[in-house]
């Protein structure tokens, strides 16, 4: 949505605010081996149940009998039925993009109206060679804040833009398990709006997109090496990913790969129950962003008919992700 303004600090929920805290203070949270790693235990969880996975194989639209969900076309046209269907594309994306306007559910369409999707990201991935011992760095996220982020009113695709809220963290400094301590990793990233680079969307591989990418790219290196003097002339790899990149990649409208804003936890239409039978949502727009992990067992609580939540709280102690 053009126009939209980053909720403001006092109209944070404190839990969330100090959530967010706490993550960047402990240099963000990233799994243990990578992405990958990740991937893999969710594969293995699958292959257990004597489940498939099927890579690369985007859903055009959600198909339907009697006012039932009963399966999901794909992109390669094949369809493929199950007695559940989970999206977790985010709320809005399931409803607007997977659901024919007159199968939509009246109460989550009234719902999301109510609220507005977050911003989007500017991402900068590094990969450096070499040693890092000499920089100090510690395993804690790194942020610059100039004026008032939360308006974003500082345009990255103009000449001489100042980034107004800038976080580094270094993601191979906290799995020191599995990292190679010569080939170091940090990443980037700043919140911005999609509307900024809208207008690139038919033209990314145009000189002057281009040159924009090569530009942001330059200022956040620039900044790097002021934060830690010396430090660019390790820097081997980098690239740049833009809202329309997290756009095309995750399938969320306006590169919100967020969703909807931190109120929608205060919204009991949101939920996993879609209002269409066999037919749930997960993902962020269930609970909160940054707690996807929770969403996913909030779902699949629903499902199941059994307090899961409660089962990995009595397992554990505590619910901690």
């Amino acid at each position: 949505m053009k126009g939209e303004k980053c909720r403001k600090l006092d109209e944070t929920p404190f839990p969330f605010y100090a959530y967010a805290q706490n993550m960047q203070f402990k240099g963000m949270f990233s799994p243990e081996g990578g992405g990958r790693a990740l991937i893999d235990a969710l594969v293995a969880s699958i292959n257990r149940r004597k489940g498939e996975v099927r890579p690369a194989a985007g859903v055009n639209r959600i198909l339907f009998r009697d006012n039932r969900a009963v399966g999901v076309k794909t992109e390669d046209g094949s369809d493929i039925y199950a007695d559940v269907i989970i999206s977790s594309i985010g709320i809005k994306e399931t409803l607007f993009r997977l659901i024919p306007e007159q199968a939509r559910p009246l109460r989550p369409v009234k719902a999301i109206m109510k609220h507005q999707s977050v911003p989007s990201f500017l991402v900068l991935l590094v990969g450096f060679e070499g040693d890092l011992s000499s920089f100090g760095i510690k395993r804690t996220a790194y942020k610059t804040i100039i004026g008032d982020p939360s308006t974003m009113s500082r345009d990255p695709t103009q000449k001489g833009w100042v980034c107004d809220d800038l976080t580094i963290s270094f993601p191979s400094f906290i799995d020191t398990k599995h990292r190679n301590p010569r080939y170091p990793t940090a990443e980037m990233h700043h919140e911005t709006r999609y509307e900024y680079f809208e207008k690139y969307e038919a033209r990314q591989d145009s000189d002057e997109y281009r040159l924009i990418k090569r530009r942001i790219t330059r200022f956040y290196l620039d900044h790097l090496d002021e934060k830690f003097p010396g430090i660019r002339k390790y820097v081997k790899y980098s690239r740049l990913i833009t809202p329309l990149d997290i756009k095309k990649w995750t399938g969320h409208d306006q590169g919100s790969m967020f969703g909807l804003d931190i109120h929608k936890a205060d919204n009991p239409q949101l939920s996993p129950r879609s209002g269409i039978k066999n037919l749930f949502f997960t993902g962020e727009d269930i609970f909160a962003h940054g707690l996807t992990p929770l969403n996913g067992v909030l779902t699949a609580s629903v499902v199941t008919g059994k307090n899961l939540v409660k089962r990995f709280r009595n397992a554990n102690g505590r619910i901690g992700f």
